[in-house]
């Protein structure tokens, strides 16, 4: 299955407080700051959003308690020119026991900032699991 999405302004994307999340799916955030096209790509539950070469990536920012977070297993993507953590936000995987696939790592984390990545001391890029024997991965790309 494959979805187009156009853009014609800047999108930054501002998350003041609240939680953006999903459990065994996969979670994506991505921000544009230029016309242009944006595909949905994938199958079911694990779609995912295809930014193609040198469209340039708009700020997103998390603060005042923002979470995004996924759990069971599912994988989170953010995709910004700039990333921005504060005032106790943060974003993370959690694989509690007997979720998952067995031999399966999941819940990864990965970050593409085509700029900088900012966190204050009261908030996390993060991933937890308890009890897994196939851990999952934290990317800075």
């Amino acid at each position: 299955m494959s979805n187009v999405i156009n853009y014609n302004n800047k999108i930054n994307y501002s998350h003041d407080g609240g939680v953006a999340g999903s459990q065994g799916n996969r979670l994506e955030l991505g921000a544009v700051a230029e016309t242009g096209t944006v595909e949905l790509i994938g199958n079911g539950n694990q779609m995912q959003l295809a930014f193609p070469e040198g469209l340039t990536k708009a700020d997103i920012v998390l603060q005042n308690n923002a979470f995004a977070l996924t759990s069971g297993g599912g994988a989170i993507s953010v995709n910004a020119g700039n990333l921005s953590l504060s005032r106790n936000s943060f974003i993370t995987g959690v694989l509690a026991a007997r979720e998952g696939t067995p031999g399966v790592a999941a819940g990864d984390v990965v970050v593409n900032a085509a700029g900088d990545v900012t966190l204050d001391s009261l908030s996390e890029l993060r991933k937890r699991w308890e009890k897994r024997r196939n851990r999952s991965e934290l990317h800075s790309e």
